[in-house]
């Protein structure tokens, strides 16, 4: 995403009455202008003897309540506008956020999305709001001061007054590179520590099953120091930025004051000239020291603007939009094959599948069987499209999973992963997740948790499906969030169930009585079922064992058991 892109897409949109602020703004400029050369006429018929100063009192509180009407319209039209791009942006990233694939995620986690949404969004904002103001003074108040200046005194005197002003602008370009470069470092900082800080709260429980309470908040106070220790470098560099933007102008003063004073003094020109002279050299001024404040703010911006592009360009995955010609609807049933599919992680020197061939009929009840990492998970994951396998090698309903819209691909299955999300609603809003509970929705709700045994389970806890979870279901045990879960996928009523290990959180007396529902969907759906309980999979039509990413047997309990092969050692482990 390049700048023009960038405005087309943020700015531009609310541009027109953006720019009638600066229109405004510019009026405000000009119209300041006045004031100095009214209380200089002022003091000089003061200095006459005249007396009927009501006229000069009347124009500047005139110009006053002018300069305060257009004051107010440029903040409501630049301030207020910039707010509205704000919440453009901020709905940018989170929609973005949802389309990005989990490769992102793994090498970045939600601290850097957090990190964009509040730091770098605001420094935008700040830049083209607080920013604008102090650009247009720059330019316009700058230039239109130094013209009254001209018809004041001579225009050679006055660019000798105006001299240490390039120092303020060299002061400001130089230390303005290092605001920059230490501003995007801070951000990176913040980062860190948000995504630990995330991921320390969610842990909780287990670090304190663990007794690391001291070695945890160790690591939080070094990124914490870090984090204070870049912000401190940040804070030293405009610790000299900014009395340095507030020394130098003074040097103009005293300039003045020598140049201007003996002018007067020689009834070159008048008293009132010379006020008139220091009001506008007091305009040049603090719009100069503007200058420097805006190179901070756009250097902060810019450094902010590349960590949007960079976020903005990663690839998205495929959304509805993108899919041409017609829509897959969702069949019935669904069977799986996949042929010579060989599948390795990014940066991952291995693969995680090697030469998978299998066959999946409809309705069948299928186990996947095998030791950590030895490509159960991977299988799934392909099968979603999480991961991209290779073209040819995967198929749903003979079909190329390559082919599919990836919004019809997933329709195809519900997934129920080792790890739940649930969220502070209603048990029933987290089965029928993504849409709200609905009272023709509840029976078929109900239903789900008896079958899963959620209402045995939460009886004593929680009264029904309209009772309200705390955030993350963390009022919940990790069995009762994993049988949501499980019926959440089943609400979806989608042909193909993929469980991932869902037993590893539940009692034995649970598990079976899930397995018993479970089994009496295996003609209704096609289920693929992860399972470290081989007992869980005695039922199945047919095992697939995994080892090192090959499937090395395939067969019934029976057929596998009489083998005496892999899945006989297996079984002889468990029950050890």
């Amino acid at each position: 995403m390049n700048y023009r892109q960038f405005f087309k897409r943020f700015l531009w949109p609310h541009f027109p009455v953006y720019f009638l602020g600066i229109l405004l703004l510019i009026a405000v400029d000009a119209l300041q202008l006045w004031v100095p050369k009214l209380l200089g006429a002022a003091i000089d018929d003061i200095s006459l003897g005249k007396t009927h100063l009501a006229s000069y009192v009347g124009n500047i509180l005139l110009l006053g309540l002018v300069i305060l009407v257009c004051k107010f319209g440029y903040r409501l039209c630049i301030l207020g506008q910039m707010r509205k791009s704000e919440y453009l942006m901020r709905d940018a990233i989170v929609k973005k956020s949802i389309r990005l694939p989990v490769q992102f995620y793994e090498k970045h986690g939600p601290g850097k999305i957090m990190a964009l949404l509040i730091n770098d969004v605001t420094s935008i904002r700040i830049a083209f709001g607080l920013g604008m103001l102090l650009l247009v003074d720059a330019i316009f108040l700058n230039g239109l001061a130094l013209w009254m200046m001209a018809s004041q005194i001579t225009l050679a005197l006055a660019v000798r007054v105006l001299l240490p002003m390039p120092l303020i602008l060299l002061a400001a370009v130089l230390l303005g590179r290092v605001v920059r470069k230490r501003f995007r470092h801070v951000q990176d900082l913040f980062s860190n520590l948000t995504e630990y800080t995330q991921e320390l709260f969610l842990g909780l429980p287990i670090i304190k099953s663990l007794v690391e309470e001291v070695s945890v908040a160790r690591y939080f106070a070094t990124l914490n120091e870090e984090n204070m220790q870049g912000n401190l470098s940040l804070a030293r560099v405009q610790a000299v930025f900014i009395p340095m933007m507030r020394i130098l102008p003074m040097i103009c003063y005293a300039v003045s004051l020598f140049i201007c004073g003996r002018l007067v003094i020689n009834d070159e020109i008048s008293v009132g000239d010379f006020v008139a002279i220091n009001g506008y050299i007091g305009m040049l001024i603090m719009a100069t020291m503007g200058v420097g404040g805006l190179i901070a703010v756009m250097n902060r911006a810019l450094g902010s603007y590349d960590r949007l592009r960079e976020y903005f360009e990663w690839p998205e995955e495929q959304t509805a939009d993108d899919c041409a010609g017609d829509r897959d609807s969702v069949p019935a049933q669904a069977k799986v094959r996949a042929e010579h599919l060989t599948f390795t992680y990014p940066e991952a020197d291995t693969p995680a599948l090697c030469d998978v061939n299998l066959t999946i009929p409809e309705g069948a009840f299928v186990g996947f069987v095998g030791a950590p990492g030895s490509g159960k998970t991977t299988f799934f994951k392909l099968l979603l499209r999480l991961y991209n396998p290779p073209s040819g090698t995967l198929f749903i309903n003979d079909k190329d999973v390559r082919s599919y819209c990836l919004e019809d691909l997933r329709a195809l299955s519900g997934f129920v992963p080792q790890e739940q999300i649930l969220f502070s609603k209603t048990v029933a809003d987290n089965i029928t997740f993504p849409a709200p509970a609905q009272e023709q929705d509840m029976d078929y709700v109900q239903q789900l948790m008896d079958d899963t045994a959620i209402s045995l389970s939460l009886q004593d806890r929680l009264q029904g499906p309209s009772s309200k979870l705390q955030e993350a279901g963390t009022d919940l045990s990790g069995g009762q969030r994993q049988r949501i879960g499980i019926a959440r996928a089943l609400y979806k009523r989608a042909p193909l169930l993929l469980l991932d290990d869902v037993f590893s959180a539940l009692d034995f007396q649970t598990a079976a009585m899930i397995e018993e529902s479970i089994l009496k969907l295996r003609r209704k759906y096609t289920i693929l079922f992860i399972s470290q309980r081989i007992d869980a999979l005695r039922d199945a039509d047919i095992i697939f064992v995994f080892k090192d990413g090959h499937i090395v047997e395939q067969g019934t309990h029976e057929e596998l058991w009489n083998r005496h092969g892999e899945y006989y050692v297996l079984y002889h482990q468990q029950e050890a």
